[in-house]
């Protein structure tokens, strides 16, 4: 069994929608409360095989959308690192 740190990360790269992805506030929310109360779960050993397969169909269904939410997030990294880059070089100059 790995250690609920390891459980709870693994599941927050699955779980990575942002407010942008939704069409309200209300649905957002909804989907922050059961985020949250899935990690709450895991960490507390609360009904952890109901939750694990909640969180395996999750996946399932929102398959390449959370794909999609990688590659963002890898662009997002890519283009700080950039800037990261630029300001370095502008402070060694």
């Amino acid at each position: 069994m790995f250690p609920v740190f390891v459980v709870i990360y693994c599941f927050s790269l699955s779980y990575n929608k942002t407010e942008e992805d939704f069409d309200s506030l209300e649905s957002y929310n909804d989907y922050l409360e059961e985020k949250e109360d899935a990690k709450y779960n895991l960490a507390n050993d609360i009904d952890r095989d109901a939750t694990k397969q909640k969180i395996k169909e999750y996946q399932e269904a929102h398959r390449d959308e959370i794909v999609a939410n990688k590659a963002r997030d890898l662009d997002m990294r890519r283009m700080v690192e950039q800037v990261r880059g630029v300001l370095i070089a502008i402070d060694s100059s």
